[in-house]
């Protein structure tokens, strides 16, 4: 039983997940992100580099990317958030990922 229960955590684990990256100008400067995607789900995405921002500040972005799978674009949204969520896209581009958008 412990065996097919560590099988079955190891398996839907981000340890499997294909991870993409992508990056955009940002009213600062370069964002670049890595998404990781396991079975058409967004699993993970980290900042890689946010020129002039800190990371902390896309947490709540990150949140609701993983929750939505996929990237709703807002209208009015920031520089910043245009820039880390075109980064987000480009890297759903590159894994051909079936974007919101």
């Amino acid at each position: 039983m412990i065996k097919v229960l560590l099988a079955v955590l190891l398996l839907s684990s981000p340890i499997f997940a294909e991870s993409y990256t992508g990056e955009s100008e940002s009213d600062k400067g370069v964002i670049k992100v890595s998404v990781d995607i396991d079975k058409d789900k967004i699993k993970a995405i980290k900042v890689l580099e946010s020129k002039g921002y800190p990371k902390f500040i896309f947490n709540k972005l990150i949140r609701n990317i993983i929750k939505e799978n996929g990237v709703d674009a807002e209208s009015g949204a920031t520089p910043v958030t245009k820039g880390f969520q075109t980064a987000v896209i480009n890297a759903l581009k590159s894994a051909d990922f079936p974007n919101k958008n």
